[in-house]
């Protein structure tokens, strides 16, 4: 069983630059005593929904620790 689940967060922001949009973000989940625990969320990685839920599929099926989601973030997203 899988200790970590990755998913794909959908978000409406506000930007003076670009107005309103949609983008996506990764949540990670924790299963802590058969509960799932949110355990860190980075929103607005893109506006590109494949491309976000791809990389929360991948930290999901190698057990990214959390910590490290940021940094895979920013190596992964141009």
């Amino acid at each position: 069983m899988k200790r970590f689940q990755f998913c794909l967060a959908k978000g409406l922001f506000d930007s003076p630059e670009l107005g309103r949009y949609i983008s996506f973000g990764i949540c990670v989940y924790e299963l802590q005593q058969g509960v799932a625990v949110q355990v860190g969320c980075i929103p607005d990685i893109s506006t590109n929904e494949r491309i976000v839920s791809a990389l929360a599929h991948r930290c999901t099926e190698l057990q990214l620790e959390p910590c490290h989601l940021l940094d895979v973030v920013l190596d992964t997203i141009p």
